[in-house]
């Protein structure tokens, strides 16, 4: 059940470690070995009382504080000891005489050790009238002892008892898991509240073994008013490295996380308790309470998820967060899921490089590249099943936003996205993958329409949405979802012969697939309407405009006549299978 090669190395180090800080190498190793098996509280009283005896001007209370935390120490030595050398977590009933001895005579005894040994005689002074306490409290009004060399001796033959009581400890701390196993097949009371926070070491590695041997939810409510779930472990760093951060798990926070499901109420109701870490991994475990229960109580958990978003672990967390869109979703409520993926798909700050201002970046998730793209893909097709339209608002002011945060000035004035360098086609096909953030958005948006059309959404409402917008992405994709049945032939007769469709070229892919696809259901009127488009030819201002610009003259008339052919030809290719027999010719 335990690591002694790692309990050694660890020692080692830390023996290390003091000993090139000028510390008192013994004295570091007792501390580790107190943290490592009874609990970091002793250890930290333990390194504290040594501090002030190796202070050469000691306060003038130092030998009160000092005996105080002996006091402290050695109650906890006896706590953990005596349930291991009994086998039982619980305290026994005791009468009469002084129970400190009691204590520390059963112990010596289950260890083995006679009463004449020479550290059970030191124990057994501090025992009734030679205890600390004299020494811990205030005399009256009296001045606190020196720290003379009556006290230091009293301080070494303490740090004796310590050394020789952890190291017994060590050897024996197999019986600590069979206290435990006694404590986890029993129900929890105020009796057993008590063992396990006064008997049992809180150290990591029995605390890890009980909570996570603990099956039971009916723990919950005692734990969480014994205040259990108050102190999480704070993020720590990783030797010299200031940047890195280690995220230690909760042995609390699992068992909460894997039980939350039996008692959902009480299972919120103390990760609500949990006050605001930045370590990642308890956060990890308040997001799988939340995927646990009903969503109902999901809901109440959003604020504190939300919270944590845009801290580092919130791209760490990404992908079990998203979970909740779906999870709150299946549960029934959508429109908290709509509210909690637009929060999700934030984009930070923009910045911009001094050598290039106005170079266009794309946007930053703030959940990272890689958790944005798995709601995108995994989460938001389960959120357009359930609300269509609400899912395809959400995602065309997410492209908005994208598309602004990287724009010039001059480009939001225009209204130009150069969206075909970006995103070739709406489409799905080989060019359906591009590394960048409006580009999956993009993709994300095509889909969603789609499911919201399969799921009866008016196709007439989706495109209204989309024209709210006055990029040309958004109007390729209306040009897209017009390839579907569910717009009217009608309709996709005036986006075919629309001029400033016609005029915008790139408009022109998704313009030509959507004539390739719905020319034929169109009326005989309605074709040739379009061939009457095509007929006129394209609006040549812009390639005279260009001819000027590259080659400073204007563009002659057997240059005029080979682009509109061109076009025409363009134009024609996507009909070809359709076209009446006298253009079918010319074609």
């Amino acid at each position: 059940r335990l690591y002694p090669t790692e309990a050694v190395i660890a020692r080692l180090i830390l023996v290390r470690v003091l000993d090139a800080a000028g510390n008192n190498p013994r004295q570091g190793a007792i501390s580790l070995l107190l943290s490592r098996y009874v609990g970091q509280g002793p250890a930290d009283f333990f390194a504290s009382a040594c501090r002030l005896m190796a202070d050469p001007e000691p306060f003038p209370a130092a030998s009160h504080l000092v005996a105080h935390a002996l006091r402290e120490i050695e109650s906890a030595i006896r706590d953990v000891l005596e349930p291991i050398v009994l086998s039982s977590a619980v305290e026994p009933s005791r009468s009469g005489g002084d129970g400190h001895r009691q204590v520390v005579l059963s112990i010596l005894s289950g260890l083995n050790v006679a009463e004449d040994h020479p550290v059970a005689l030191k124990w057994l002074g501090f025992t009734g009238s030679g205890s600390l306490a004299g020494q811990a409290h205030r005399n009256n009004l009296d001045g606190a002892p020196r720290v003379d060399t009556e006290f230091r001796q009293v301080f070494e033959d303490m740090t004796m008892i310590l050394e020789w009581a952890v190291e017994r400890l060590e050897a024996n701390y197999g019986r600590v898991f069979d206290a435990i196993d006694e404590l986890l097949a029993g129900q929890p009371g105020p009796a057993a509240l008590s063992a396990l926070r006064q008997r049992i070491p809180q150290a990591f590695v029995p605390q890890s073994y009980f909570f996570e041997h603990l099956d039971s939810s009916d723990w919950i409510r005692p734990l969480l008013e014994a205040g259990y779930f108050s102190h999480p472990p704070d993020p720590q760093s990783s030797g010299t490295d200031s940047h890195f951060l280690q995220m230690p798990h909760w042995p609390v926070s699992r068992y909460l996380a894997r039980v939350a499901a039996r008692d959902p109420q009480a299972a919120v109701d103390a990760a609500l308790s949990i006050p605001a870490t930045g370590n990642a991994a308890v956060n990890l475990n308040v997001v799988q309470v939340a995927l646990a229960v009903p969503g109902e109580l999901s809901v109440l958990l959003l604020p504190r998820v939300v919270a944590h978003i845009d801290s580092p672990s919130g791209a760490w967390m990404a992908r079990h967060i998203g979970n909740l869109v779906s999870h709150l979703v299946a549960e029934g409520h959508t429109d908290e899921a709509r509210d909690f993926a637009r929060v999700l798909l934030r984009f930070s700050e923009p910045s911009r490089t001094d050598e290039a201002p106005w170079f266009p970046r794309e946007p930053v998730p703030v959940i990272g590249d890689a958790g944005f793209r798995s709601i995108l893909e995994t989460e938001l097709p389960r959120l357009a099943s359930a609300a269509g339209i609400p899912t395809v608002e959400v995602l065309c002011e997410l492209l908005d936003q994208a598309i602004r945060s990287t724009a010039a000035p001059e480009m939001i004035i225009a209204g130009a996205d150069h969206s075909t360098s970006w995103r070739r086609a709406i489409e799905r096909g080989d060019h359906d993958f591009n590394p960048g953030t409006r580009d999956a958005i993009a993709s994300a948006i095509r889909d969603a329409l789609a499911t919201a059309v399969s799921v009866g959404a008016d196709a007439i409402d989706l495109v209204a949405v989309l024209r709210r917008y006055s990029w040309s992405i958004f109007r390729r994709l209306v040009l897209h979802l017009a390839r579907s049945e569910a717009i009217a032939d009608e309709y996709v007769s005036q986006l075919l012969i629309d001029s400033d469709a016609i005029s915008d070229r790139s408009l022109d892919f998704e313009r030509r697939r959507l004539a390739h696809d719905r020319f034929r259901s169109l009326t005989g009127p309605q074709q040739q309407d379009y061939l009457g488009v095509i007929e006129q030819g394209p609006d040549l201002e812009p390639y005279e405009a260009w001819s000027i610009a590259r080659q400073g003259r204007q563009m002659l008339a057997d240059e005029r006549r080979s682009v509109v052919e061109e076009w025409q030809r363009d134009e024609l290719t996507f009909i070809a299978d359709h076209l009446p027999t006298d253009w079918r010719v010319r074609y």
